[in-house]
This record gives C-alpha cells, sequence and structure tokens, in this order.
C-alpha cells in the first residue's frame, strides 16, 4: 500500500517549503483548503504519485506530471515556468495561474484546464499542443500574449483580452469558441491587436479563427493585394459544416491600411468560389482602430476588408530573348512591368553582368535600360534576369549564342 501524506488543516504552518525541486515519488499528498505547499525549485510528480490539491500549490519554476501520476482537486496552481502533463490532470473547478517574467510553455498532455490565468510581467504563454479551457481564460497583466504557434486554443469564456493582452494566432493555430445567437468575442491577432466578434443565428458550433497579416489573392496563398485594403486576413472554420447565419465584426488599426485604401467605402470581402466577393460598400465605424460587420454569412473561408480599388501585385520580368554574346540585353524589349505602375521594382541577375544604371549586378526598374553579359554568362549560355517588387518576383531566361553579331540586329533566332 502507498504512503499518504495528508497536510492537515491543524497544522501550525500552513506553507510548506522545499528548498530543492520537490518530488513526489509515487506517494498519495492531500493540499486541503486553505493551506499551501511551495515548491521554490519545480515540482515533479512521477512515478504513479497524486497530488490532489484543494488548496493552493505554488511552483517557482516547471511543474512535471509524468509516468502514471496523476494531479487533481479543485484548488489553485501558480507557477512561473513550464506546465508539462504526459500522465493525468484531472482540473476539477481548478485555476491555474502563470506568472513571472520569463515566457511559459504548456503541454496539455490533452487533459483540459478548468480556469486559466496570465499574470505575468511582460511575457507569454506558449502552447506546446493543444490546449483546453473548459470555463475562463482570464488575461489579468499587460503585456501577456498566448502564442498559439501551430495548435488550437479551445476556451469557453475569455476575460481582460485587449490590445496589450490577447491570443496570439503565429501559425496555423486558431482560437476555438462556441458560437449561438449571442455575440461571441475573439481577442485575436498576429502580430497587432485585430480581434473579431461572431454571432450565429443557425446551430451554435464551435468556430475558430486565425490572423493572417496579409491579403492573398487565392484567400490563404497567391499574390497579396498592395492597394485598396487592410492588410490583414481573418481565417474561419467551423467544427460542423451547415447550418450558419453568421454576423461578423472585425477590428483593425489605420497602420494596417494598404495604399489607397478608402474605408468610407469598404466592405467585408468573403473568398468563395474561386474568388473575393464584393458586397455593398459601407463606411467603416470608430476612429482607430476601425471595424466594419457583415451579416448573412452561410459558409467559411478567409474574410478580408476591401475598398473600391483593390488590387494586387503582378510582376512579370518579361518573354525568354536569344542574344549574341556580343551584344547587351535591351530591357525595354522584355515587356517587363509591374501593376500598379506606382510601385517600385529592382533587376538582379542570377550571372555576373552589369546594369547600365548603376555598372553592377543590381539596376532599379525603369531606369536601368541594358544589361551587359559577363564572362560567366556568356560561358554559361544563359542568364536569369529577375525583377522583384515588395518580395514578388518574376524572372527572364536570356539564352546566349557564342556569336559576334557585329553591328547586325540579329536576336539569334
Amino acid at each position: 500500500m502507498k504512503n499518504l501524506i495528508y497536510i492537515a488543516l491543524a497544522f501550525t504552518l500552513a506553507i510548506s517549503t522545499a528548498q530543492a525541486q520537490m518530488v513526489n515519488d509515487g506517494l498519495f499528498i492531500t493540499i486541503p483548503n486553505g493551506s499551501s505547499v511551495v515548491a521554490t525549485n519545480g515540482l515533479l510528480n512521477t512515478n504513479g504519485g497524486t497530488i490532489t490539491n484543494d488548496g493552493a500549490l505554488l511552483v517557482s519554476g516547471d511543474l512535471a506530471n509524468e509516468s502514471g501520476a496523476t494531479l487533481q482537486g479543485n484548488g489553485q496552481y501558480q507557477l512561473s515556468g513550464d506546465w508539462t502533463n504526459s500522465a493525468t490532470f484531472d482540473a476539477g473547478t481548478s485555476t491555474v495561474t502563470f506568472d513571472g517574467n520569463a515566457n511559459s510553455t504548456v503541454t496539455s498532455g490533452g487533459d483540459a484546464f478548468y480556469n486559466l490565468s496570465l499574470n505575468k510581467t511582460s511575457a507569454n504563454l506558449l502552447l506546446g499542443d493543444e490546449l483546453t479551457v473548459q470555463n475562463l481564460l482570464d488575461f489579468q497583466a499587460a503585456g501577456n500574449y498566448v502564442i498559439l504557434g501551430s495548435y488550437d486554443l479551445v476556451a469557453g469564456d475569455i476575460s481582460g483580452g485587449a490590445a496589450d493582452r490577447h491570443v496570439r494566432t503565429t501559425g496555423l493555430g486558431a482560437l476555438v469558441r462556441t458560437v449561438g445567437n449571442s455575440p461571441v468575442f475573439f481577442p485575436i491577432g498576429n502580430t497587432t491587436y485585430n480581434p473579431a466578434t461572431l454571432t450565429n443565428g443557425g446551430t451554435a458550433d464551435q468556430l475558430s479563427i486565425r490572423v493572417q497579416n496579409s491579403v492573398l489573392e487565392a484567400g490563404a496563398s497567391g499574390q497579396p493585394f498592395v492597394v485598396g485594403a487592410v492588410n490583414r486576413t481573418w481565417l474561419i472554420e467551423e467544427a460542423t459544416p451547415g447550418d450558419l447565419d453568421l454576423t461578423l465584426t472585425v477590428q483593425w488599426n489605420g497602420s494596417e491600411e494598404l495604399p489607397s485604401f478608402d474605408r468610407t467605402q469598404s466592405y467585408i470581402g468573403h473568398y468563395t468560389g474561386g474568388s473575393w466577393d464584393m458586397p455593398t460598400e459601407t463606411p467603416a465605424n470608430g476612429g482607430d482602430p476601425y471595424t466594419q460587420t457583415r451579416s448573412g454569412i452561410v459558409s467559411l473561408s478567409p474574410f478580408a476588408v476591401f475598398g473600391a480599388n483593390a488590387s494586387i501585385l503582378i510582376v512579370e520580368a518579361g518573354d525568354p530573348q536569344s542574344i549574341c554574346q556580343s551584344k547587351a540585353v535591351d530591357l525595354t524589349t522584355l515587356g517587363a512591368s509591374i501593376t500598379p505602375a506606382n510601385f517600385a521594382g529592382t533587376w538582379t541577375t542570377s550571372g555576373d553582368g552589369t546594369f547600365d544604371d548603376t555598372n553592377t549586378g543590381m539596376g532599379v526598374f525603369g531606369v536601368a535600360m541594358t544589361y551587359s553579359l559577363g564572362n560567366a554568362d556568356i560561358q554559361n549560355g544563359e542568364v536569369y534576369l529577375i525583377l522583384e517588387s515588395e518580395g514578388i518576383s518574376d524572372q527572364a531566361p536570356i539564352t546566349i549564342l557564342r556569336v559576334n553579331c557585329g553591328n547586325f540586329p540579329w536576336d539569334g533566332n
């Protein structure tokens, strides 16, 4: 029979302090209501040990629950380090509070928390796997963010979410909440605060949202929009498809508006059927931050805010050419273009030649007129001229014929 350690209220000292890491190696430990146990250098519950916490378990450092151990009870957990569970955590009605001034990683092992509070000093909680908070996720201090990365966070109620404390969807992980006919707030953003509110007039369902810091031609992929839109996308999915009647409100900051965006003539676009739809334009609400609303949504995919003149960025380096080794490439005959035309571009080369405006391997689009071949270009028999704008690039292949054309205007064909 395993030993039983019982920390009773009758003890003169209600706080038991361990100077080294506290290790429960197979014992039963009960912390009654009104009592506290302090582990000053972390806690390891292992080898089938059971800790029943109905009081307070205060851990400076990491908490690990492993090797068939059980952590249970309705008490308070407070820790400054990582939470790692690979055994059994029965949350009951407990509250887990993360504090301290360093990031913590929580690996739930698939076991849900009941209440989770963030009270760190300008530090974050990082997910190590999918996390469920059954009752309340509570942001208590500024500078506290839950960083999802690749994992979803399923939450019941959420309190305290704001621009300086919220859920950050930095990867494919999303914030998941059940949405019915009352508004449900999603305090989310990627690198900035871009919350959303959803109301579902259909059957209540779990809806997930993550924010992408761009607006792309095909919703989650393709060329980026560079004018006439808010540079954010809200990607929304449902657990059980069908029977939706959603109203969506999204929020953005003025600094996230792309050039030529007119918020007085804006709308929430929905990527569906292979393109972004265009509902009626209406003025945005608010005064930095701004909001826009759309109702009657019956299917889900990416959503973004557009104005009347939204446009993607198209970069075309031009057509393939063949030239003699004694000639320079006439850039004006390539048919290169950047759309919209007010965006700047840069030429570079895969070889060792030079552009005439800088006499280097980099030229300014619209200024550079010719590209002179280098020795390596000629020896290789080909070179690629690359046109880039705002991270979007295209290349024109140039085939080099090892003949001297003299002054004849031969293109090599």
